[in-house]
């Protein structure tokens, strides 16, 4: 068995991004990584814009000015203004090349074909000036990026169509047990209803990742071998819930060997998520998972994510931080513990039912703290690592 660390550090080692690079819409590109650099094909802004409302003028030695017309967003008309000159300008318009400064309206009075400033004037204010945001050549985005909203607007602004990103892993989800029943299905005694395969597709789908199958399947060794086999086929990923213990009806461990997955790891001393499987197999990656739905939600959000995240080109990595904890706190035994929390303004507050197998403390849950093995008791106020979910 190996420490949390030991583990991150493992899969790590072996997850990165996948091989193929695939040419997406710009407008779709949200939530890919880049594969390469974007370069901008123009200056941003194109011309020199009026950031307000207001009056574009050239200045002069009065603060009276005359009025020479309008220019609206949009508008190709140009104006060659003399000293004194002035046009009513819109946010956003081309600012005539003879001018130099653009004054806001609410510090202009209106005469007729006139204006009467009245505040000082400074060469270049509120005007945005060609290539301020970016120059024609330089670098937008970087590969390695992941694009957001903001990245997909600057992409349309430039004029960009397509670009170049990582593929996103292709994930497929297996889960074991008969005693599991689908919603809907009237349970018999000693049957429960199957929640894991709908937390994971659900944390994939909240992170950005998509699923190509679901697979339920019964505890024997040639019901899960021909899963993972037909699913290793279609999938950069698999996750396999159940039957990664030591029981006598624990078959995944077994089954993911027959498939000619070789382990990395089988077993790390943290509490919950103890049984944790990491293998590999030529370019795919498999976990397995406990059957308890909040162990397995814990080890997607704190080792399956950030894979998720390598594979897809952003990099291996989790949103951990530094926070307070609210109470006293005495962890019991030696493990690594994760515990469902409430961080809010550099604050983490525990949560009551950290049983493995309780989802409903999870729900209301929007961290985990991270409690080492070499520390038992914790005082109000201690800092500790908390990831973000």
């Amino acid at each position: 068995m190996i420490s949390v660390s030991e583990a991150l550090h493992l899969i790590k080692e072996n997850t990165g991004p996948v091989k193929d690079i695939i040419e997406i819409s710009a407008i779709e590109s949200a939530g890919y990584v880049l594969s390469q650099d974007v370069i901008s094909p123009v200056d941003l802004p194109a011309f020199d814009q009026s950031a307000m409302d207001g009056f574009a003028i050239s200045p002069h030695s009065s603060e009276r000015y005359h009025l020479r017309g309008e220019v609206r967003a949009g508008s190709s008309t140009q104006f060659q203004l003399d000293p004194g000159d002035a046009v009513r300008i819109f946010t956003g318009a081309r600012v005539p090349e003879s001018a130099s400064a653009v004054v806001i309206q609410e510090e202009v009075v209106t005469d007729g074909d006139e204006i009467c400033v009245k505040s000082d004037v400074s060469k270049g204010m509120n005007i945005r000036t060609q290539g301020e945001q970016l120059r024609t050549g330089s670098v937008a985005l970087s590969k390695g990026m992941r694009v957001n909203p903001a990245a997909v607007g600057l992409l349309v602004s430039m004029g960009i169509e397509k670009v170049n990103v990582y593929r996103k892993p292709l994930t497929s989800v297996i889960v074991t047990g008969d005693e599991l029943i689908a919603p809907g299905s009237v349970p018999e005694p000693g049957q429960i209803y199957e929640s894991n395969s709908v937390v994971l597709v659900s944390a994939l789908h909240e992170n950005g990742f998509g699923v190509i199958s679901v697979q339920h399947v019964k505890d024997e060794v040639s019901s899960i071998t021909d899963a993972i086999s037909a699913e290793s086929k279609i999938s950069d990923l698999i996750l396999v819930s159940g039957g990664v213990s030591v029981g006598d009806h624990d078959h995944t461990v077994e089954c993911l060997a027959n498939n000619g997955y070789v382990k990395i790891f089988h077993g790390v001393d943290q509490k919950p998520g103890k049984p944790l499987y990491f293998g590999i197999k030529d370019d795919k990656i498999a976990f397995g998972l406990p059957g308890n739905p909040a162990s397995a939600l814990t080890c997607f959000y704190v080792y399956i994510l950030p894979a998720l995240r390598s594979v897809s080109g952003s990099g291996f990595n989790g949103k951990w931080i530094r926070a307070g904890l609210n109470s006293t706190f005495k962890k019991k035994g030696a493990r690594e513990e994760f515990l469902r929390a409430e961080y809010s303004n550099g604050i983490v507050t525990l949560l009551p039912l950290q049983n493995s197998a309780m989802l409903h403390n999870y729900a209301k849950a929007n961290a985990l703290v991270r409690l080492p093995a070499g520390k038992a008791s914790y005082e109000s106020g201690d800092p500790v690592d908390v990831l973000l979910l």
